[in-house]
């Protein structure tokens, strides 16, 4: 992970055609939040896995090995539950509504438990963080659990003003959902790269992949009561989908060699030498 001068020039255009596609892909997914609950958005997120292992493969001709095959049938197995088993509906959200669930008994205690969970990660993330990849992809499960809820409260209020069902910006709720959609999501971005420079991608993607969605899942029946009508077996096949997600997204990433190697190769074969491998480190 770098910038584009970190690239090798044959792939530079393919290096901003992947950024303009990622940040075109985020503006889908804030607008998913919108429109579907946040625990079937997020762990929706597995499909990214499955089009890098295709696009890799195809662009950056990565190996597509028999083991990717069975990670993404196990994905859209587990994207079809997801879909299948996760609510239908959900009640009508307003600022008023928003406010109420956020002052409720059952989110304060929540979000105080995520607050001493973060305290007792930091305090301890000095001395493990470097052996154990889990200290600062949990910091980053808990912050992005924040940010998945502010970001599905800011979209359903940006919906409303468009349809003209309510003037989100007459209400001081929406703007402390920006504030908390973006602090939180830059501080995942810190421990997210620290996580990146300590371990390999192999077992950064699928750890945090797991403990992203676990968090975001859970916020979002907290907060926004998402589970409040489905029977018990809906809930339980839902996190059965979510378990089957989980192993095809560990098949698909783990294993993987650092791509950082063959782009030294390329660009010693470009004649740029060992100037442009130490560009990477």
């Amino acid at each position: 992970g770098g910038g584009a001068d970190t690239v090798p020039s044959k792939h530079r255009n393919t290096w901003w055609l992947g950024v303009s596609l990622m940040i075109l892909g985020e503006v889908g997914n804030f607008a998913a939040y919108g429109f579907a609950p946040a625990t079937l958005v997020a762990p929706l997120g597995a499909v990214s896995v499955v089009a890098n292992a295709v696009y890799a493969s195809l662009m950056l001709e990565e190996e597509f090995r028999v083991r990717d095959v069975f990670g993404t049938l196990l994905v859209i197995m587990g994207g079809a539950g997801l879909a299948y088993t996760s609510p239908r509906k959900e009640a009508k959200l307003n600022s008023a509504t928003l406010i109420a669930y956020i002052f409720s008994d059952i989110f304060f205690i929540y979000a105080g438990l995520l607050v001493l969970m973060y305290v007792c990660i930091i305090s301890v993330s000095r001395r493990y963080r470097s052996r154990f990849v889990a200290f600062d992809l949990a910091l980053c499960a808990i912050l992005g659990s924040c940010t998945v809820l502010a970001t599905k409260g800011l979209s359903v209020s940006l919906r409303m003003t468009v349809m003209a069902e309510e003037n989100a910006f007459t209400s001081g709720i929406t703007y402390c959902l920006i504030a908390i959609m973006v602090l939180t999501a830059s501080f995942q971005i810190r421990y997210l790269n620290r996580a990146m420079s300590n371990f390999g991608t192999s077992q950064v993607v699928p750890v945090y992949y797991v403990l992203f969605t676990l968090a975001s899942v859970v916020g979002g029946i907290v907060l926004y009561r998402e589970f409040a009508q489905l029977v018990t077996w809906r809930i339980s096949a839902f996190f059965g989908a979510v378990v089957v997600t989980f192993l095809g997204v560990h098949l698909i990433t783990s294993d993987r060699p650092p791509p950082e190697r063959r782009f030294a190769v390329e660009e010693d074969e470009e004649g740029g030498g060992l100037g442009g491998a130490s560009r990477l480190e």
